[in-house]
């Protein structure tokens, strides 16, 4: 009897250690596959951090070149702002006794062409002494704007009407000039 009871004792004690050791298996697999979720999870973590580091990097950037941005922007004339830039030379020259008329305006495509940008050619004449003719010329050079002078001539009104004032020619001088602005596509 005694041998059937020792039998039944290791029968169940192999029982309970192949059950033991199936519980370690299933809780080792559990184990290790939540091992590489969390992992996983970790490096989406991770990823997410540097893009966020990225992203406050850029905004810095951003925030940091935005006055550059707006100075870059006011080289251009807007799609609408033709008129006023016009409104502007005249207003510049009757300030400092100028007389300022506009001869031509056109829009000129870029090479290569530009989807966004393009010129605007201005063909202008400015009419006073030659001291106030040659402050409107400085003026237009120095507007925010990005102008290049294509041509600019200066020249002296009528012989007789010269004199000499103080050392300076006064009378009439004419600056006849075609100019280039950039300017935002329509």
């Amino acid at each position: 009897m005694k041998k059937k009871g020792t039998r039944t004792i290791l029968i169940l004690v192999i029982f309970g250690i192949i059950l033991s050791s199936a519980f370690y298996v299933l809780i080792y697999k559990k184990t290790g596959k939540l091992f590489l979720e969390s992992n996983d999870i970790k490096a989406r973590i991770e990823s997410a951090r540097i893009k966020n580091i990225e992203m406050e990097s850029v905004r810095r950037d951003i925030k940091a070149t935005l006055g550059d941005y707006e100075k870059i922007q006011n080289i251009f004339i807007e799609k609408e702002g033709v008129v006023d830039f016009i409104q502007t030379m005249e207003s510049l020259g009757k300030e400092i006794g100028v007389v300022v008329e506009i001869e031509s305006v056109k829009d000129e495509e870029f090479e290569p062409v530009s989807p966004t940008r393009e010129r605007l050619l201005i063909s202008f004449s400015a009419e006073g002494t030659r001291t106030d003719t040659l402050a409107f010329l400085k003026l237009m050079e120095f507007m925010p704007h990005k102008i290049d002078f294509k041509r600019a001539v200066l020249s002296r009104g009528n012989a007789g009407e010269v004199a000499e004032q103080d050392g300076a020619a006064s009378g009439n001088w004419k600056l006849t000039a075609d100019i280039s602005v950039l300017k935002a596509k329509e």
